[in-house]
């Protein structure tokens, strides 16, 4: 593994570990829930640019049409895990 690919996975791992939690809930509209995925993708491309890592961000996303797509998919897994 190459120091790039070691630096996207450690910074999305904490991103993840900070950001990514359910967020359906008896008070969570579908709008608000909305909003707040769109926020954060965009934080996190915004840091990811910053520190040079959009590349690899791209590269995890690849398979779904948008950054934020993904990002959706991983809310969703932590909300199946959650009912679990």
């Amino acid at each position: 593994m190459d120091a790039d690919k070691r630096s996207f996975d450690d910074f999305f791992a904490a991103w993840q570990q900070e950001n990514v939690r359910p967020l359906k809930g008896p008070g969570m509209d579908p709008s608000d829930r909305r909003y707040l995925i769109q926020r954060r993708t965009q934080r996190l491309i915004e840091e990811a640019r910053e520190r040079g890592l959009y590349s690899g961000l791209l590269d995890a996303a690849r398979g779904y049409k948008t950054v934020e797509q993904f990002i959706e998919s991983l809310f969703d897994s932590a909300e199946l895990r959650a009912r679990l």
